[in-house]
């Protein structure tokens, strides 16, 4: 059982190996493609333009809209679906404890928890993409915040 666990762990880090700079990219990614389809969204409602234009306009507006919620969508499961993970590492943190802590249970039992609070304090971490935010529930929060504060200093660039 404890091997099978740290096997989990040990799949858990390669992907994190694997996918940090990917996640670190989409960040990035998502994060420019906010301000350059808030500026373009911006820009195209200031300009005068013909009906047929304003149309076309109009329609890039809602199809920009959608793929920036599409992409949000996608962000905010991966998020979620790291939350889960360490939610579940938490439980079993806390089952660990709740059976070292309880009368009545085998000393190989109790030995097999305390390995297993032992393989999360040295090798479990929240997954930290490039080592620069941590990927957990909280990043999609994160990002909305940064990206509606740049949003509001340019939407006063344009206004003003």
């Amino acid at each position: 059982m404890l091997m099978t666990y740290v096997d989990i762990i040990e799949a858990y880090k390669l992907n994190n190996t694997c996918h940090q700079t990917v996640i670190l990219y989409k960040e990035f990614l998502n994060f420019s493609h906010g301000l350059v389809y808030t500026y373009r969204v911006v820009w195209s409602l200031h300009s005068t333009m013909s009906s047929d234009d304003k149309l076309f306009s109009y329609l890039t507006i809602l199809l920009t809209m959608l793929w920036i919620g599409k992409n949000v969508f996608l962000y905010v499961n991966l998020c979620s679906i790291y939350e889960k993970f360490y939610l579940a590492v938490n439980d079993v943190q806390l089952q660990c404890i709740l059976l070292i802590t309880s009368k009545g249970q085998s000393d190989e039992r109790k030995r097999m928890c305390k390995n297993v609070q032992r393989v999360n304090r040295t090798v479990f971490c929240k997954m930290r993409a490039c080592r620069i935010f941590t990927v957990d529930g909280k990043l999609p929060l994160k990002q909305m915040s940064l990206l509606s504060t740049y949003i509001i200093v340019l939407l006063q660039f344009a206004f003003l």
